[in-house]
Order: structure tokens, then sequence, then C-alpha cells
């Protein structure tokens, strides 16, 4: 699943399964481009380290 904001920018990727991955490859597997510098900036947060 990919959340995106009001502008249509990504804000958030959700994935099920995944034991390991690379933002960058990630993104090579779904229909939208990203910068260098918003892949720099990307980080991996685990969904059980989320309060509900």
């Amino acid at each position: 699943m990919i959340d995106f904001d009001a502008q249509g920018e990504i804000v958030g990727i959700e994935m099920v399964g995944q034991q390991e991955f690379s933002i960058r490859e990630l993104i090579k597997q779904i229909p939208v481009e990203a910068s260098d510098a918003v892949l720099n900036n990307a980080r991996y947060v685990a969904a059980d380290l989320q309060a509900a």
C-alpha cells in the first residue's frame, strides 16, 4: 500500500511479509518516481514500533 499526501506526494509505503529489503529496490517495483533527495531521507519504521 502506498500513502499519498494532499499534493499527491508519497508519505508512506506499507508492506507485509518482507524479511529484508532496500528502499531503492522497493521503489523500482511500484509505478512511482522518487528523487535521490527523497530516497536519501527515506527510513524504515517497523509497524510494531508504532503507537496504536
